[in-house]
């Protein structure tokens, strides 16, 4: 992906004399903390964890709990018994040679299920499972040498900002700005009915124990940075600078392994992708847990930054309004 006009480039976190993105690198360090194993379960979880006689959470040390108010602030941790039933699914899965659609449906989406429908992001954060979403028009796909268009990809779940009254009269006023009929109004770069309306935060690729890690990378790719040129379009429409435009994360899962990844564009056209961190495992209660506290702050991430930029230099609204 060199070779495009506006080309791909993979990226290390830790690359010497290389800049992050604003917030990049907070967001890096909470997540290293998280892989470590560091402050990924409340304290007031702690009678749970002991009193169960699955032998597997003895191995959990002192180290990963923690009284930070933070750690509650994301969400609350998972009961140990949630917590074993994933265990469960996982192994099944991986012991059993399930399909990637298999791991999506009983692992995948219970993890993520289990991590955001609480209080603190119920009618303002969800995800979807959304591998039949096509990047759509293919305009937004961007164009090998010589004019013609790329070659589109799918994903397999998204954690998107929920809409509210207010974003979707903001989202009427921007479709009637639409100088194309034929496109249908979506705030995303997809016309996947459940996602025109809901704005897209962090983008999720998943593949079996081991495989496909090439493939992968290059679906994520492409298609955040044809959400890098649908988020740009947005912002030039109301007349903003493109250069606000924030980092976007990203979830590699290869079976029981959870990657952190990141996006962002460059002032010349480029996208980066910046890697990556295993941060947690189905394969151990810990390993649960760090995936859980992540997707909580991920979760947390979407509602207090990256919403607040999106519904007012995207959708031309103000904060106090909603």
């Amino acid at each position: 992906m060199l070779l495009r006009p506006h080309p791909i480039l993979s990226i290390q976190f830790d690359e010497p004399d290389v800049a992050l993105p604003i917030g990049l690198a907070e967001m890096h360090s909470k997540l290293r903390r998280f892989a470590r194993g560091l402050g990924v379960i409340s304290e007031s979880c702690r009678v749970d964890i002991t009193s169960t006689s699955d032998q597997r959470f003895q191995q959990i040390d002192d180290y990963a709990f923690t009284n930070d108010p933070a750690r509650d602030l994301y969400g609350p941790c998972p009961s140990s018994h949630a917590i074993i039933k994933i265990l469960k699914l996982a192994r099944q899965c991986h012991q059993e040679g399930h399909s990637e659609a298999s791991w999506n449906c009983r692992v995948h989406t219970a993890i993520l299920d289990l991590a955001l429908y609480i209080d603190e992001y119920l009618d303002q954060v969800d995800f979807l499972n959304c591998t039949t979403a096509q990047i759509q028009p293919e305009s937004l796909i961007q164009s090998v040498h010589g004019g013609k268009p790329g070659e589109s990809k799918m994903i397999d779940f998204v954690i998107y900002i929920e809409r509210n009254k207010i974003m979707l009269e903001a989202m009427r006023t921007m479709a009637m700005r639409n100088p194309n009929p034929v496109d249908i109004p979506s705030v995303n770069h997809t016309w996947h009915a459940p996602l025109q309306t809901r704005p897209i935060s962090i983008n999720i690729e998943t593949k079996r124990t081991g495989e496909g890690w090439d493939t992968a990378m290059v679906q994520s790719a492409i298609w955040v940075a044809a959400q890098f040129t649908k988020l740009e379009q947005l912002v030039t429409g109301l007349d903003g600078d493109v250069g606000t435009i924030p980092f976007l994360p990203i979830i590699v899962i290869q079976g029981y392994d959870w990657y952190f990844l990141a996006a962002s564009c460059g002032e010349d056209g480029e996208t980066y992708i910046w890697g990556r961190v295993c941060f947690g495992s189905t394969e151990t209660p810990l390993g649960v847990y760090q995936i859980t506290a992540a997707i909580q702050y991920l979760a947390y991430w979407t509602k207090t930054v990256y919403r607040p930029w999106f519904i007012k230099t995207a959708l031309g609204i103000n904060e106090e309004t909603t």
